[in-house]
């Protein structure tokens, strides 16, 4: 399909936006994938606040050429089948593992690497980014471990005070059973 020189130029544009503000770009193949089962996988991206955008690998060349990073040109070019771009903002494990997922719901959805806060990964990289754990887990897990910590240290600070007030009333329960 060709597309009019003026929409090249609005997705030459999305794309060059793409590029300076998400944090991680993914490349996977989508070859072979049939069309309900990406609108699936679209769907559940966006739930999860990411997205997969197909797009021109020409336009996406003319787009990291605008940026100047031409450095991820060959890697775009060496992509022989039809491809798409899965994005996040801000986690790059969010969307890696999302990417992981849908390769085993999906047979023939490939990952094929991706560029990670300006540096390119090979596909295998990404898979080993994909088992570990996202973001929002390890703000959790590090929530969880302050707050064990804090709970503890404030039963440390409270058992002396308790420790003394059962103290104080034993005395005085012995002074007043004396009188």
């Amino acid at each position: 399909m060709v597309l009019p020189k003026e929409k090249k130029k609005e997705i030459v544009k999305e794309l060059r936006e793409i590029i300076t503000k998400f944090k991680a770009i993914l490349f996977v193949s989508f070859q072979g994938v049939k069309a309900p089962d990406i609108l699936r996988i679209r769907r559940e991206f966006k739930k999860q606040g990411s997205n997969l955008k197909v797009v021109k690998k020409t336009l996406l060349i003319k787009a990291f050429e605008f940026e100047g990073k031409e450095e991820f040109v060959p890697r775009v070019e060496e992509v022989k089948t039809q491809f798409a771009l899965a994005l996040d903002p801000e986690d790059p494990v969010k969307i890696s593992k999302l990417v992981y997922k849908a390769k085993k719901e999906v047979e023939n959805f490939q990952p094929l690497g991706g560029i990670i806060e300006g540096k390119f990964y090979q596909q295998k990289e990404i898979e080993e980014l994909s088992k570990l754990p996202s973001l929002a887990e390890l703000r959790g897990q590090l929530v969880g471990v302050l707050a064990g910590n804090i709970t503890s240290f404030l039963r440390v600070l409270k058992g002396p005070q308790e420790s003394l007030v059962f103290l104080l009333k034993k005395y005085q329960e012995k002074v007043s059973s004396k009188s």
